[in-house]
């Protein structure tokens, strides 16, 4: 049975499919995560969303099994890619056999799986003894600064429910896991791609701390400042 963190997830994706390859496309988070994998690598696109990496990888060689649990990313995934090869999985529960890949790529999902020690021995089981994971993981705003992250948080706070996780709930890898901060600048409808994709904000409430957070990024002009810190994790 699916928690209530993950149906709020899939009605999220329902709604808006494709939301966080528009949100992050502009930076270089998914271009850098395929850059690790080798051209003609078998490879596994965990949460593949709309397939935006999947394609990345394809046109890098790779043969390429997008694998997600949302079935509007998987559609909208299918139509950008009528010839790719996408499958609605658990990610709990892999339709594959053992070895069947050479890697497993993930952006921004190890932190959202429910079961997460059910998820890393899939994973495994499907790349084998000798097959590496790489992901790209979630970390907030930066340290300090004011952008538009920030100024965000202080309106929406009221508004936010718990977060969906955190990547350490899901593998104990900080030694492993390499941090760089993504600019994601913009106007402010460019920025708002990224900050409305919050899992944490009820769509009740979108419109009203949308605006909110135009208001309190008003003194920023046409080009808002954003950064977002990401990891980085090869295992």
């Amino acid at each position: 049975m699916s928690s209530q963190r993950e149906q709020a997830i899939l009605r999220f994706h329902a709604a808006r499919p494709g939301a966080t390859s528009r949100a992050l496309a502009r930076g270089d988070s998914y271009l850098r995560l395929a850059a690790l994998v080798a051209s003609g690598s078998r490879v596994l696109d965990l949460a593949c969303g709309d397939g935006h990496l999947s394609r990345l990888l394809t046109a890098r060689g790779c043969t390429v099994t997008g694998v997600d649990l949302s079935a509007a990313e998987l559609a909208r995934a299918r139509a950008l890619d009528p010839t790719g090869m996408y499958v609605r999985a658990r990610a709990q529960h892999l339709p594959f056999v053992s070895g069947s890949y050479d890697c497993c790529v993930c952006h921004l999902g190890l932190m959202l799986f429910d079961n997460p020690h059910a998820v890393g021995a899939e994973i495994q089981r499907v790349i084998g003894p000798n097959g590496t994971l790489y992901a790209v993981l979630g970390g907030g705003p930066t340290s300090d600064g004011d952008d538009a992250f920030h100024r965000f948080l202080a309106v929406a706070r009221p508004f936010l429910g718990p977060p969906p996780g955190t990547w350490s709930d899901a593998f104990s890898v900080a030694a492993d896991a390499e941090r760089w901060e993504v600019d994601l600048a913009g106007s402010f409808d460019e920025v708002w791609a990224f900050l409305g994709s919050s899992y944490q904000l009820a769509p009740a409430d979108h419109e009203h701390v949308r605006e909110l957070t135009r208001a309190a990024c008003a003194d920023f002009g046409a080009e808002v400042p954003l950064r977002v810190v990401m990891f980085l994790l090869r295992r």
